[in-house]
C-alpha cells in the first residue's frame, strides 16, 4: 500500500506530465503539510508561483528557510519570485544568498545578473552573466543577456566575441543576436 506522500506524489507527477500545475500545487501543499521540509516546502512554493499565488508561495519559501535558511532551492526560487514581482534589490539579496550556500548554482548568478540589469548596474550584470558562462559553458542564455548589456556598455568588440563563440555551439541564437544588436560579427 502506498503511503499518502507516495501517492501525492505519483498524482503530482503525472499532472506535471499533463500540464496540470494547479493540480500540482494542491498536491504538494499537501505533501508541505505532513512533511514540512525545506525540499516539500520549496516545491509547493514553486508549483504556487508558477500558479500565479504568489503570496501563498512567499509563504512557503520563508517556511522552507526557516526550516533550513541555506537550502539554495528555496533562496533561488523565492529569488525568482520577487524578481517577478519587480523587487529586484530582494531578489539579489536571496540570489546572494544562494550563492553563498552553493557557489556553482548557475542560474542564481543569472537570475542576479537580470536583477542587475533590471537597476542598470550593468558591470555588475556582467560579472555576473560571465559567471553564468562559466559554471554552463552552452548555455545560450547568458551570452544573449551579456551581449545586450554588453550593448549598454558601447562594449562592441566584446559583443562580437562573445557572438562568435556562441555561433560555435548556438549559431541560430547568434544570428539572432546579430540582427537584434545590429552589429557586424564577422559570422
Amino acid at each position: 500500500m502506498f503511503s499518502s506522500i507516495t501517492y501525492l506524489k505519483i498524482v503530482a507527477g503525472l499532472a506535471e506530465a499533463l500540464g496540470k500545475f494547479d493540480l500540482v500545487s494542491r498536491c504538494w501543499v499537501k505533501i508541505a503539510t505532513i512533511k514540512k521540509t525545506s525540499k516539500c516546502l520549496t516545491t509547493a512554493g514553486m508549483f504556487l508561483s508558477m500558479t500565479g499565488r504568489h503570496t501563498e508561495a512567499e509563504i512557503y519559501f520563508r517556511e522552507a528557510l526557516e526550516v533550513n535558511p541555506y537550502f539554495s532551492p528555496a533562496l533561488f526560487n523565492f529569488g525568482y519570485l520577487r524578481q517577478k514581482m519587480g523587487c529586484h534589490e530582494e531578489a539579489i539579496d536571496l540570489f546572494s544568498s544562494a550563492i553563498l550556500s552553493n557557489p556553482n548554482l548557475d542560474r542564481a548568478y543569472y537570475g542576479r545578473g537580470l536583477s542587475f540589469t533590471k537597476l542598470f548596474e550593468y558591470e555588475k550584470a556582467c560579472e555576473n552573466f560571465r559567471k553564468t558562462i562559466k559554471l554552463q559553458p552552452f548555455c545560450p542564455h547568458g551570452y544573449y543577456q551579456l551581449c545586450f548589456v554588453l550593448k549598454e556598455l558601447n562594449q562592441n568588440s566584446e559583443i562580437i566575441k562573445t557572438i562568435q563563440t556562441l555561433h560555435k555551439f548556438e549559431p541560430q541564437v547568434a544570428f539572432q543576436l546579430v540582427n537584434e544588436l545590429n552589429i557586424q560579427a564577422g559570422i
